[in-house]
């Protein structure tokens, strides 16, 4: 086990570097990128093709996992810092296709495909990332420096949203501007990154390419060879699939109602949608890191899942009654439910596997959110606008189905936290 010392000392390193990154990262969140294209391409398309861009952008975050895959093949045995590293800085530049794209069609291809290039590669950070503080830091204290690392990460992306939100409001030239100044820092972030150290890197890179040479590498074939004979883990990741889903499904169409049919000021709705919510986490995040920290994940969920609920239960309220005032109260639950997110989406899957092992089970979870994230928001969306075809007090209801998928899966882990035999887990090293 690594000493308090050395592990104080890349905690440091770390948190500058994703703090750094974080600005960067700001410009890739799914309702600041969800709510710019609205707003800087809504007169150079159709609607309908509009609704695609937002629905795309606002949900690259999760379509950006269908490469976990690749990045799990690519990081066996390799040096994961200078992946990580250099995984962050292709995340940074793709900013400039923001920055650079002109106000058309041609525009608004690039920005969505700035979105999607840059969370793929943030798909690549997430999955390596997880195989180092497997091996950096023992299990009960993953989850409290996790969220020590998100606290200033959330703030930052809170702080950078808002300002991009503001300028937005005056000039688009000032965001291009601002984006410029973003991407450097995000830059310094990744490039000091470099300098962190994995514990045991020979030994875990050998124990890689032994698994690779005896299991092969990982693919979808590789994914459901572990869902097969993974059965706990597969009742987990199925049970996410359905839970996962409304999570992924509201935002999209919540920015086209948000704007459409509460007529909020496009500044408010990157509040709404993105700053709020980050600037909520640091709130409850040390709280969530405290149950998981001495819960297995399925009964951590069973708990968690319920946050996700009554964020999108507020929602729906607003939307269907008009009640504008209410996305607010709204945005900062939904905040919540995302503190205890993070923890479980970095952490979860090590409730389940070995530490060689660690990324093929994050890569199995990371793929599978990318499969409803390319699928939900696009139906979100496209419910929204079919309603809409027939009458706008119809498009009010629209959230109703996430919510609906949310609560199944909570009612589902709350199943499995009760019948499911579960280890004992210490709760100190």
């Amino acid at each position: 086990m690594l000493k308090k010392q050395t592990i104080k000392n890349l905690f440091h390193r770390e948190l500058l570097s994703w703090s750094l990154i974080s600005f960067a990262l700001s410009a890739l969140e799914g309702g600041v990128a969800g709510v710019l294209v609205n707003l800087f391409f809504k007169d150079q398309v159709s609607d309908f093709w509009l609704s695609q861009a937002v629905a795309l952008a606002a949900g690259a975050p999760a379509i950006a996992n269908l490469s976990s895959p690749i990045w799990a093949q690519l990081e066996q045995g390799r040096d994961k810092v200078k992946l990580v590293a250099f995984l962050s800085t292709l995340s940074a530049f793709s900013v400039l296709l923001y920055a650079l794209a002109p106000a058309n069609s041609v525009g608004l291809l690039m920005a969505v495909l700035g979105s999607l290039l840059g969370r793929i590669c943030w798909s690549g950070v997430l999955t390596v990332r997880s195989a180092l503080w497997r091996a950096n830091y023992p299990r009960y204290l993953r989850a409290k420096i996790t969220a020590k690392l998100a606290l200033p990460m959330s703030l930052i992306l809170a702080f950078a949203g808002s300002l991009i939100g503001w300028l937005s409001a005056g000039s688009i030239e000032n965001v291009r501007i601002l984006y410029i100044v973003l991407i450097s820092l995000g830059l310094l972030g990744a490039n000091f990154y470099r300098g962190l150290k994995i514990k045991g890197a020979e030994k875990l890179a050998l124990s890689e390419k032994n698994l690779s040479a005896t299991e092969g590498g990982f693919s979808w074939k590789m994914l459901y060879s572990i869902l097969k004979k993974d059965k706990p883990y597969r009742h987990y990741i199925y049970t996410m699939f359905i839970f996962g889903s409304g999570n992924l499904m509201f935002m999209a169409p919540l920015i086209l109602i948000i704007n459409d049919q509460l007529g909020i000021p496009q500044w408010q709705q990157v509040l709404i949608t993105s700053s709020l919510p980050l600037a909520a986490l640091p709130f409850t995040i040390h709280l969530w890191a405290k149950k998981l920290n001495h819960m297995h994940i399925i009964q951590y969920r069973a708990v968690h899942s319920w946050s996700f609920v009554a964020a999108i239960a507020l929602f729906n309220v607003a939307s269907i009654f008009d009640a504008a005032w209410l996305l607010w109260p709204a945005s900062f639950t939904f905040g919540t439910a995302v503190a205890g997110a993070v923890l479980g989406w970095n952490l979860g899957h090590h409730d389940y596997t070995t530490p060689e092992r660690a990324s093929r089970y994050m890569a199995v979870h990371v793929t599978l959110t990318g499969v409803r994230g390319l699928i939900m928001p696009i139906l979100g969306v496209n419910i929204y606008q079919w309603l809409k075809l027939y009458s706008s007090e119809w498009a009010k209801y629209t959230l109703l189905l996430p919510l609906l998928l949310s609560m199944m899966g909570a009612l589902i882990f709350m199943r499995l936290a009760k019948h499911q035999k579960l280890p004992v887990l210490p709760k100190t090293a």
